[in-house]
């Protein structure tokens, strides 16, 4: 009896785990930008360790030979965003116009892909999935792609705090007075006016979704994918996951449903490697100490006008901090004695040497959990996306400092810097904070890997998807029940008003009938 119960036992567990054993899984990251690219990356490394077979369509490459591993060349795209893209001047537009990027990027980057000849093979190739990671922006076309490869259930990875779109579209509960949205620099203690907009925006934000890239990634997906294809709004409605590489340790707490993951740092090494010789033994012999100054892969700071680069230059000069500066061009004019400008830098394995003292970036969300896992102060210029929304977060967790790309002079520079530098506070906040972050990094990946072979062993995972998915946007804001309350109290009222008056006209005509008696 103990014997058969252990045997069914071990088959049971066998079962679970061949599931999910070598499954076939199919990773798609379209946005043309390496920070972009990391958390796919660590993915995918992830489940080859986990002896799964994986596709990714990437568009930097992860160089790594693996017989269980194939990649699709999706590269062609960054000069498609470099021609087309200015962000720093992205800075100048109203939140309510630099969120269309979103659109626009996600039309035109998958319109390109999907011409590609090694996409177009890989389409022909009839290859069949047990899984899908897609990136979850707006690229809602690819569910054709997915549906030619045997439709299998779909997770979504963002690499970046998600848009008030994508929660909702989850059957997430939504409350803009305490949740801002990630295009907006605000905290999640706003007050009248920011509450005001960031409805407004919210309001706003549902509408180009659901009527703008929904209709055009729905024809886009018609395009390369004929008629026969599910609707992609009913494909969207439909995915298991979404797994967002931003977490409430640098973001802010919010209700979650069971099918929403958090994680965080997934991309950032534990280890760093040996820094480049010269740029070693300039960080090693700087006495008072290393300032790094990198914008990203999107944002270049080649890109500013020269008056606004003449304030770096001259605010640099006038300190005793070496700065290491990721300069996109082959020289810097007027160039400081104690700066060193590179086109490229290894940003980790530099954020881990000891010399350096602050980091001055532009807020992503990578730099920032590269820079969280270092402890190293921030001085953040945000320009779009989310980038002003963790700037946000930084100055609320007092871990570095927010300076508007608008007020960028000599002197605003110098005054935030010397603060950095001086004040202990934002050293020790960061140090508090690094511990919490490498505490929640710690099982970041592990999780993600388990949460994806969940979806897999219970083919797609049905059981996790919100009611709230089939409900009208009026009825999961309770508009039909608070009108039905309204009207009953309405007709309540009026029907008391009417019963009152009959009273009061029957007792004015007692007395008058008593006093002619």
């Amino acid at each position: 009896m103990l014997v058969g119960s252990a045997v069914s036992v071990l088959v049971l567990v066998l079962a679970l785990v061949g599931a999910c054993s070598a499954a076939n899984i199919l990773l798609i990251a379209p946005t043309p930008s390496f920070s972009h690219q990391l958390p796919f990356h660590t993915v995918s490394k992830a489940l080859l360790q986990r002896g799964h077979r994986v596709t990714l369509m990437t568009t930097d490459s992860l160089k790594i030979s693996h017989e269980n591993y194939t990649e699709i060349d999706l590269s062609a795209s960054h000069n498609h965003m470099r021609a087309e893209y200015d962000f720093v001047k992205k800075y100048e537009e109203p939140p309510t116009q630099s969120v269309t990027l979103m659109r626009d990027i996600g039309y035109a980057v998958i319109d390109m892909q999907l011409n590609e000849p090694s996409v177009q093979k890989f389409i022909r190739s009839g290859e069949t999935f047990d899984l899908a990671i897609l990136e979850g922006l707006a690229y809602m076309s690819c569910y054709g792609l997915l549906h030619k490869m045997g439709s299998p259930p779909v997770v979504k990875l963002l690499t970046m705090t998600a848009p008030s779109s994508v929660y909702y579209n989850f059957g997430s509960p939504m409350n803009p007075a305490y949740m801002p949205d990630m295009w907006l620099g605000y905290s999640d203690r706003m007050n009248f006016w920011q509450r005001l907009y960031n409805t407004y925006f919210y309001l706003r934000l549902m509408y180009m979704w659901y009527y703008e890239v929904l209709p055009m990634q729905e024809e886009l997906m018609r395009k390369h994918f004929g008629p026969d294809v599910p609707s992609a709004y009913e494909a969207d409605r439909n995915v298991s996951l979404l797994i967002t590489a931003n977490h409430f340790v640098l973001e802010y707490p919010r209700p979650h449903l069971p099918n929403i993951i958090e994680i965080t740092g997934i991309h950032v090494a534990t280890e760093p490697k040996p820094l480049p010789k010269d740029i070693k033994k300039f960080l090693d012999e700087a006495e008072e100490g290393v300032i790094y100054f990198s914008l990203g892969s999107n944002v270049r700071s080649n890109a500013m006008p020269a008056w606004k680069r003449q304030a770096f230059i001259e605010a640099f000069r006038q300190l005793p901090q070496r700065v290491l500066w990721k300069w996109e061009s082959d020289s810097l004019p007027d160039q400081p004695d104690n700066v060193m400008v590179r086109k490229w830098l290894p940003q980790q394995d530099v954020l881990a040497h000891p010399k350096v003292r602050l980091f001055i970036m532009q807020g992503g969300l990578q730099s920032l959990n590269e820079a969280a896992y270092h402890g190293v102060p921030l001085l953040v210029i945000p320009f779009f996306s989310d980038q002003a929304h963790n700037a946000a977060k930084i100055q609320q967790s007092g871990i570095g400092v927010w300076l508007e790309y608008s007020d960028l002079t000599r002197d605003a520079l110098l005054r935030d810097l010397r603060t950095l530098l001086h004040d202990n506070k934002y050293k020790e906040n960061m140090k508090t904070l690094s511990t919490i972050f490498r505490e929640h990094k710690a099982d970041s990946v592990d999780r993600a890997v388990w949460w994806l072979e969940y979806v897999i062993r219970h083919k797609g995972a049905p059981h996790m998807r919100s009611a709230a998915l089939d409900l009208h946007w009026w009825q999961r804001l309770l508009l039909d029940v608070i009108a039905f309350v309204l009207l009953v109290a309405i007709v309540s009222t009026y029907l008391l008003y009417l019963i009152g008056r009959r009273i009061v006209q029957f007792l004015s005509g007692f007395r008058l009938k008593l006093k002619s008696e």
